[in-house]
This record gives structure tokens, sequence and C-alpha cells, in this order.
């Protein structure tokens, strides 16, 4: 089932498709159980709590093109990789959906 998942989820490609792209990530990182790791300041403190955060940033890297990696490789935990990557790609102000708003309308 994850697997179908991750392949129906295209990849990061950059600014164009971040919106889409991390609502769609995020919707997958609750269903695995490892949102906590990018939403909240994550202490990994165990060797359990270890793996799950290097297992949540292994799914945000593997589903960006590899264009992105060279920002992502320097980082070591889950929650940096993720904040590196909405603070780069909305640097620009450009927005193809709710997360970049802020908020979403059925109007927008």
């Amino acid at each position: 089932m994850e697997q179908a998942v991750t392949r129906s989820i295209e990849r990061l490609a950059g600014q164009a498709n971040y919106g889409t792209w991390a609502f769609a990530m995020e919707m997958l990182l609750i269903d695995l159980d490892l949102w906590d790791c990018v939403s909240e300041k994550f202490v990994a403190d165990s060797v359990e709590a270890k793996k799950k955060d290097a297992k949540a940033r292994s799914k945000i890297c593997l589903m960006c093109k590899e264009n992105i990696y060279p920002m992502l490789m320097h980082l070591k935990t889950a929650r940096d990789t993720w904040q590196a990557l909405q603070k780069y790609m909305l640097t620009a102000g450009y927005c193809d959906g709710y997360i970049c708003c802020g908020s979403y309308s059925m109007s927008n």
C-alpha cells in the first residue's frame, strides 16, 4: 500500500509543484506516523526515535528529484530537511496551493 501511495505522489521538482507536493507528503507522513518528526520539536533521544526520524527524512528526500539533493545532503533531521525545503521553495513567493498561501479557499 505504501509503495502505491508514494508512486502516486509527484516528486518535488522545484517551486512549481511545491504546494501540492508538500500537502501530499504531509498526508503520507501522517499516515506513516512520521509527521511528528517534522511538525514538533521532535527529540531523537533513543535508538527508536532516531530510526523514526531517519525514516521520515528518507521519505522526504526520496520524494525529491535529484536536482534537489545537493541542498539536502548536509541536513541531519527530518525537521531540518522539511524546513529547508519550505524556506527555499517559498522564497520566490510562488504559490501553487494552499500551503504556500497559508490558507485555502475554494475560490482560489
